[in-house]
């Protein structure tokens, strides 16, 4: 058994190694659907990006009107299949698509929002894109009813405190935010080590103590893991999760302000 991998790409390199020599791989942060579900020697304690786009695009609908969404031109393979699964939820306003890239924020961006107004943004790319988007808005003048993020926006090292455009911004993140909560509020010595930290952290914790588990419960052997997996209910900092008979995740998920 091991611990990872945290990318979809990588999980895609190496699937066949794990079925090959019987090595069940439990990831923190594994989402593609081009590998979720793909074999029973790979689980990941992250849902995937069919249903975070799917959830957003549920949360963008509360605020109603016509939506702006910002893809990462650097991963668009990805975030195209992303924009496509949101559409395909959104059913009360027009979605409008601009990809960025490492540099500034291109001139057509502005412009769309100049031309349309958009209610919503959502942001479908790393932390420091994202924050160079919305302070760019801010400088414009332009505001938004609601401004969204998919996990990404809250992956790596930052202090939001100096990006503090940052800090209205709800990102979906793969646990229920009252279930770390709650355990903070019963491990206070904890407190700091929790407070600050990203998704990746809250879940490769959940993922090592699972992993504890299985062995303590199993032994381990793979094959004898996985015939079980589907009958486990295991509640970990980041709350309860199930796995389907198709190795899939099953958790409650939340979306939190940056600077919560």
């Amino acid at each position: 058994m091991i611990f990872g991998p945290f990318f979809s790409t990588q999980a895609q390199h190496i699937l066949s190694l794990f079925e090959k020599f019987h090595i069940l791989a439990v990831s923190p942060t594994v989402t593609s659907p081009a590998v979720l579900g793909v074999t029973p020697y790979l689980i990941s304690l992250s849902m995937s990006d069919d249903i975070q786009a799917w959830e957003i695009a549920k949360t963008a609908m509360e605020s109603a009107g016509d939506v702006l969404m910002i893809l990462d031109e650097r991963n668009y393979v990805y975030t195209k299949n992303f924009a496509a699964n949101f559409i395909s939820v959104y059913k009360i306003g027009n979605v409008y698509t601009a990809t960025i890239d490492s540099g500034l924020v291109p001139q057509k961006i502005l412009e769309i929002c100049e031309h349309f107004r958009p209610n919503v943004l959502v942001l479908v790319c790393d932390f420091n894109q994202a924050s160079r988007v919305v302070k760019t808005f801010e400088e414009n003048g332009f505001t938004f009813k609601s401004i969204l993020g998919f996990d990404m926006v809250s992956y790596g090292t930052y202090s939001i405190d100096d990006h503090p455009w940052m800090k209205p911004v709800r990102v979906f993140v793969h646990y229920d935010v009252e279930s770390v909560d709650r355990f903070v509020d019963t491990h206070p010595a904890l407190a700091p080590l929790l407070k600050h930290q990203s998704m990746t952290f809250i879940n490769s914790l959940d993922t090592l103590l699972l992993i504890e588990k299985l062995i303590n419960t199993w032994g381990n052997n793979p094959d004898i893991i996985i015939e079980n997996l589907p009958d486990l209910s295991y509640n970990g900092i980041g709350g309860e999760m199930r796995f389907s008979k198709d190795f899939q995740v099953q958790r409650k998920a939340s979306m939190i302000p940056l600077g919560r």
